[in-house]
């Protein structure tokens, strides 16, 4: 490595060594949401992986780092799949890494995956959450029901709260309800491929 080179990653870690984050991915606002709840009360900073343009994130002593995403016909959505490949994270021995899935009816294989795909990069996920929300594929499922998704919005909060607690308390294990087993990611694909084409999609007046 030549020394400029040596010097900018050197210039890396200081920038970016001591970050505390929690990465998310949001469509329609949920887990942003989540990864909001979760930062106020562990004093995080959020990040919006569509907005990290770096490819190397240094984790910090005793800091936490946080995944929170939708959960898409059972899997990740492409856009987080995309960034858990293209980032590289150095983790030190003492970081608690963890996911939160959020999701209307099952986490799926959303869980095997975040932990695959960090696994892949050197990477131990110490525990994984769930909140289930509103079911926003409108395709399916109807929200014009004010008063169910109020109810559902409501129950979906308490479990915030518990998650916030595991995680300030740096509780490990698999906590995902009703998840799938990880083979059913390519089950699953096929349909997200399918159903995510633009073609299903046209613009009226």
């Amino acid at each position: 490595m030549s020394g400029s080179a040596a010097d900018d990653e050197d210039r890396c870690k200081i920038l970016l060594r001591g970050e505390r984050m929690i990465f998310y991915f949001s469509a329609t606002g949920n887990s942003k949401h989540a990864a909001e709840t979760l930062a106020k009360a562990l004093d995080e900073k959020i990040c919006s992986i569509t907005d990290y343009d770096k490819d190397i994130y240094f984790l910090s002593e005793h800091e936490c780092l946080g995944i929170v995403i939708p959960t898409y016909f059972w899997e990740l959505p492409s856009v987080t799949r995309d960034f858990l490949k293209r980032v590289s994270f150095e983790r030190n021995d003492d970081t608690y890494v963890f996911g939160v899935c959020t999701y209307g009816t099952t986490p799926g294989a959303s869980g095997a995956e975040i932990e695959n795909l960090l696994n892949k990069n050197g990477i131990h996920t110490d525990a994984l959450f769930g909140v289930q929300m509103p079911d926003t594929w409108t395709v399916f499922y109807d929200l014009s029901d004010y008063e169910k998704v109020a109810s559902q919005n409501a129950r979906a909060e308490e479990q915030l709260k518990q998650v916030v607690s595991y995680v300030m308390n740096r509780k490990t294990g698999n906590h995902l309800r009703r998840r799938l087993p990880y083979f059913v990611k390519h089950i699953s694909n096929i349909t997200y491929e399918s159903m995510r084409q633009t073609k299903n999609l046209h613009v009226e007046d």
